[in-house]
């Protein structure tokens, strides 16, 4: 076998291509694709990951450096999910190496030292420690207390727990193992995040005629096994879940994984309980973890140790050995696109993943993102249909609210409108629960000077700052930086800033001023810091203990309480307002999804949304709860545009701390792309033989920009962009890599290409 001599390394810096490395002789036998290895870069040393092996070198290979040596004996990466890491850098535009990371959790990519502690082990056998203590402990009175608890426990452990139970210091143990009594021995140790919430084991439900038809289509490509993507669109409430549990439970039992993506902010305990209900290995990735905790959950999945993965956008990169199907719930969640390179939709690669595994995908969605129901519609996708909720409960009746009639009858812009409020009074009358939405937390948007109008901004970004009333601050949601709000207008000195606007802190107050006496719960990001935040108000609304719960997206999905009768939308079309093709289908969904929070037990339900523009075709199919009309006008109006789904975009930002810089940078780049636009639909000549052969068509990209972004200015940064329309992502991709030279931050002024953008904020 002839020995590798040069290796292509992928380092995590935004660089055009692997660099060469030559293999030295004492690790050639070792090397192989996947591992991860030191290597000397510029004036320092990175860690890089071996893609693979060439021949020759791209440059003289006296300037080839060495590689210095490997992190680890086995590679980190294999097979197909390094595979699936090189088709995210070239779809989404990034380096190899980039993508290779967001693969790996923090602890395993920062090659962090496993976490160690102190256990104490009996070396003596029982009957010999029971001997020792009926002759009169040789340590008094700890050691004698030491000696009972190790018996009682009947294995090793850990010193510090061992300490606080029995509240004695370190020094007694130590006294033992001098004596040779125990052993004092540390130890690799991961930890469990779930170890101390109680499993509830609960048997399948009996599926509904829709269940047991969609789960037949799904199990017959689990039984081949065979690459398809099903798109389950199920009204809220019709079971999809059930769908999923049944589906995964063929998988283990064929002794393969199942991964399961929800969005960070449907992973409740409700939903990871449900999972752990029926399966005995669950692991879980998400933020709410520590790095240490999702390091060695990432270590066990790659044991095997675990059947079922749940978790949110990253856990697409579970290191499964067998990966028999993916499920994505709530497909058209926004949160499942990366914001920072990679610029990934986790949906979207866990598509591309399931071909690479040929495994079954999928997706269920009461609101499919109009790319996916497009992609059913047209074949590329089985359409799977749950029409109907669970014991044919009626969807809920959805009410809109005139806004604007209402403020002129009251002559003020009312928090709750008078439907909302009569009917929440009679859900309090009947001890029955309310939900109440609004997307935007804090207690004020808007703190002006009635006399000047001065507005209190974010110096940093070109947004006004929210006043967060508890903390007493002002703060920017997105730098996240605080002031406090300043008692006169630093403009024209008047007292007293007016504070307009409305955040789910302000609903808050206003429930329980009009509500006296009544229990009342915020769920939005200032509140739900911890696991244990989500077991409180959860906890209260299961067992009744609340009336009210106000907040933002985290109760728009996965929460099924059949006791929450009523669900008020504060502010149905806010999302209308802003500067986003996919504002309409945005504003469907959420009232959609959170209207399906009401009416899932016997007692029905209803729902009341507000709003200033209530005869918006978007709230109109919301009412009747007609997702499939909504489509077909949404549609149509996206054909004629030539957006998603019928065309692909690319986002360039142009990001600069100096006007001038960026104004110029951002100008030459649109002269860059239109010329690249010219140079990749050149079609070559025919090929000698091939006289008359008509060269294919070459489809059109246009370039739109630049233009100063929505928003213009973010943590002290100026930001521009440029839009990419192509009618293919071929296309798409041919001109983003004819300009890729262009495309490169240079100095002071930072380039970001997004692929498959989610916002154009």
């Amino acid at each position: 076998m002839t020995l590798p001599r040069f290796a292509e390394i992928a380092l995590p810096l935004p660089l055009p291509r692997p660099l060469h490395y030559r293999v030295p002789e004492g690790l050639a036998p070792r090397i192989t694709v996947g591992h991860r290895v030191w290597v000397p870069f510029r004036n320092g040393r990175l860690i890089g990951y071996c893609v693979g092996f060439v021949p020759f070198p791209e440059i003289a290979a006296d300037r080839v450096k060495d590689i210095e040596s490997l992190l680890e004996d086995e590679p980190i990466l294999e097979g197909r999910l390094l595979e699936l890491t090189r088709w995210i850098a070239e779809y989404y535009f990034c380096s190899w190496g980039e993508a290779i990371e967001a693969v790996l959790p923090p602890a395993v990519r920062k090659a962090r030292p496993r976490r160690t502690i102190t256990f104490v082990k009996l070396l003596q056998s029982a009957d010999e420690v029971r001997a020792r203590l009926a002759e009169g402990p040789d340590v008094k009175p700890a050691g004698d207390r030491i000696l009972r608890y190790l018996l009682e426990a009947a294995e090793d452990v850990p010193l510090a727990e061992a300490m606080g139970r029995l509240d004695v210091t370190a020094s007694p143990f130590h006294t033992l193992a001098r004596r040779g009594v125990v052993a004092l021995e540390r130890r690799e140790v991961e930890s469990d995040p779930y170890k101390d919430v109680p499993i509830r084991p609960h048997p399948p439900h009996a599926l509904t005629a829709d269940q047991e038809t969609a789960l037949a289509a799904v199990l017959s490509a689990l039984d081949c096994p065979a690459f398809r993507v099903f798109l389950l669109f199920g009204v809220t409430g019709s079971g999809k879940t059930e769908v999923y549990l049944q589906a995964i439970a063929r998988v283990v039992a064929g002794g393969a994984q199942a991964i399961v993506l929800v969005p960070e902010i449907a992973l409740t305990p409700q939903t990871v309980a449900r999972f752990r209900a029926r399966f005995e290995r669950v692991a879980v990735l998400h933020s709410h973890l520590t790095e240490a905790e999702r390091g060695d959950e990432w270590r066990r999945i790659r044991r095997g140790e675990a059947q079922v993965v749940i978790g949110a956008r990253s856990a697409v990169f579970a290191p499964c050995k067998r990966l028999g199907l993916i499920v994505v719930d709530e497909e058209h969640e926004p949160s499942f696109k990366q914001e920072n390179t990679p610029r990934y939709h986790a949906r979207d690669v866990a598509v591309m993943r399931g071909k690479l595994e040929n495994a079954p995908v999928l997706l269920g969605s009461a609101t499919p993102a109009l790319e996916s129901y497009q992609n059913a519609l047209s074949g590329k996708y089985a359409l799977l249909s749950l029409p109907r909720r669970v014991e044919d409960r009626p969807l809920p009746p959805v009410e809109v609210v005139d806004l604007a009639r209402e403020m002129h009858e009251r002559r003020t812009v009312p928090l709750l409108s008078h439907t909302l409020e009569v009917y929440a009074r009679e859900a309090l009358a009947r001890e029955e629960q309310v939900i109440f939405f609004l997307n935007r937390r804090g207690f004020a948007t808007l703190m002006t000077c009635p006399s000047c109008h001065y507005v209190h901004r974010c110096g940093r970004c070109s947004v006004a700052m929210t006043f967060h009333k508890r903390s007493a601050i002002a703060l920017c949601h997105y730098c996240g930086a605080e002031t406090r709000p300043p008692t006169t207008c630093p403009d024209c000195h008047s007292k007293g800033l007016q504070f307009l606007g409305v955040g789910t802190e302000k609903i808050e107050e206003e429930l329980k001023r009009a509500f006296a006496g009544t229990e009342v719960a915020r769920m939005d990001s200032d509140t739900m810091r911890s696991r244990k935040s989500y077991d409180r108000v959860l906890g209260g609304l299961l067992t009744g203990d609340l009336d009210f719960v106000v907040g933002t997206q985290m109760v728009a999905k996965g929460l099924d309480f059949p006791n929450v009768t009523l669900v008020g939308v504060i502010a149905g079309d806010a999302a209308l307002f802003l500067k986003d093709f996919r504002a309409a289908e945005r504003t469907f969904q959420l009232v959609t999804q959170v209207a399906g929070r009401a009416g899932r037990g016997p007692r029905g339900g209803r729902v009341v949304v507000q709003a200033f523009n209530p005869t918006h075709f978007s709230l109109r199919r919301a009412v009747e709860h007609d997702y499939e009309g909504f489509a077909r006008e949404e549609l149509e109006h996206r054909r004629e545009m030539g957006y998603p789904p019928f065309g692909r975009l690319a986002r360039v930002l142009v990001l600069a701390k100096d006007e001038g810089r960026g104004r110029r940078a951002a100008e030459e780049l649109g002269v860059a792309l239109r010329s690249a636009v010219v140079a990749a639909a050149v079609v070559p000549a025919p090929a000698a033989g091939a006289a008359g052969a008509a060269p294919s068509p070459v489809p059109r990209v246009e370039v739109l920009g630049p233009a100063p972004c929505p928003i213009a200015k973010i943590k002290d940064r100026l930001r521009w962009h440029l839009l990419l329309k192509a009618p293919t992502p071929a296309a798409l991709g041919r001109v983003l890599g004819a300009a890729r030279a262009d495309l490169r931050s240079r100095g002071s002024v930072d380039v970001v290409v997004d692929v498959d953008p989610v916002s154009l904020l």
